[in-house]
């Protein structure tokens, strides 16, 4: 459990209080179990709102940007995923957002779909450092078919002219391939 902030809002979710995914009114702090992220829109908006507001802290940004990979709900994943590649969302955060929802079981395969449809602004966003974030996050899939569209996608990428920038194919394949070593 992750509990931030003070006072009967912490204690009442230190009690284990299934309801305690919430952002709190009084303050710009959130309680979260991260295992219980079941929020809806309405949570989303309200901390996409605090998230953007003048005069929130970049402790306080952060812990908003990285609750919106947490969600289960596969609309708002999509939302965090078109919000990452956004012009909103500063360049060095892009990355780690989209491998976030990438690690996220709720979100793995949409983001994987996500990935491979959005390459080129994920690419034009991340540059060179686009590959290693993205492919690193490939290692949450365990699945033979994964293993291969990863390893097929991030090869055709690395076989296309772009100066300055270099595919690291192989990056996250040892992670799917200790999936099948056993």
């Amino acid at each position: 459990m992750r509990t931030l902030g003070s006072g009967a809002g912490s204690a009442a979710c230190q009690t284990g209080r299934r309801s305690c995914l919430r952002v709190c009114d009084a303050a710009p702090q959130i309680l979260f179990r991260a295992e219980e992220q079941n929020g809806d829109a309405a949570l989303y908006d309200k901390l996409m709102a605090k998230m953007q507001a003048n005069g929130t802290s970049l402790e306080n940004y952060y812990l908003y940007f990285q609750t919106l990979s947490k969600f289960r709900d596969p609309k708002l994943l999509e939302r965090t995923l078109e919000f990452a590649i956004s012009p909103s969302v500063r360049s060095q955060d892009t990355l780690g957002m989209i491998a976030a929802v990438m690690r996220n079981p709720a979100g793995g395969n949409l983001a994987w779909d996500f990935v491979r449809a959005h390459w080129a602004d994920i690419d034009k966003v991340g540059g060179g450092f686009t590959s290693a974030e993205v492919v690193g996050a490939t290692n949450a899939y365990c699945e033979t078919s994964m293993h291969d569209q990863v390893q097929d996608f991030f090869f055709a990428c690395s076989q296309q002219p772009n100066p300055g920038r270099t595919v690291v194919v192989g990056y996250g394949f040892p992670g799917i391939n200790r999936c099948f070593a056993f």
